[in-house]
């Protein structure tokens, strides 16, 4: 599907390959087809979208990913030391570590919390980056509790840093889907 270029939108990608639809191009103080900005107060003329359908309006945020980042050299255990608000309702999709100091003598475990309690009731399943992991990169978890109201928010527990050598240089990644 292609839309006329004089609106500035060059190729809307398909639907069927979950990509983001390109928003018209308008240069910093130019409007559309080079008229003035749209006043303040005044609804702006999207006209030139062509046929996009609501489903296609509501790809540009469908998936999306929150990263909790700890980007010290050596991690300590600690429940929940930085707190997102999610601004919409989401469906988690999975979760995934990344270290950048490979933990030894034990995993590193962390669980993501939703208003304080686990979305992995299921303990076992926890996000991990195995201890002497080759890559520092644990496998996607699926938790168990996935939906994530408008105003709950999340937190990450360090359960467990490994024993030997703590693991550091730590990002997870909450995938989500709207």
């Amino acid at each position: 599907m292609t839309f006329d270029r004089e609106s500035g939108v060059r190729e809307a990608l398909r639907k069927d390959q979950r990509k983001f639809v390109p928003l018209p191009t308008i240069s910093q103080g130019q409007g559309r087809r080079g008229e003035s900005p749209t006043p303040v107060g005044q609804a702006a003329d999207h006209s030139g979208l062509g046929n996009l359908t609501d489903d296609d309006h509501t790809i540009y945020l469908r998936y999306g990913t929150v990263e909790f980042s700890d980007q010290r050299t050596v991690l300590t255990a600690a429940t929940g030391p930085q707190k997102w608000v999610a601004p919409f309702a989401f469906t988690v999709l999975g979760v995934q570590l990344a270290v950048g100091t490979v933990p030894t003598g034990a995993d590193l475990i962390v669980d993501v919390n939703k208003g304080g309690t686990t979305l992995f009731t299921t303990q076992g399943n926890r996000p991990t980056v195995p201890a002497a992991d080759a890559d520092g990169i644990g496998a996607v978890a699926v938790p168990d509790v996935t939906a994530v109201a408008d105003g709950d928010y999340l937190t990450v527990d360090r359960d467990q840093i490994g024993s030997t050598i703590a693991g550091g240089y730590l990002t997870v990644i909450v995938e989500y889907e709207r």
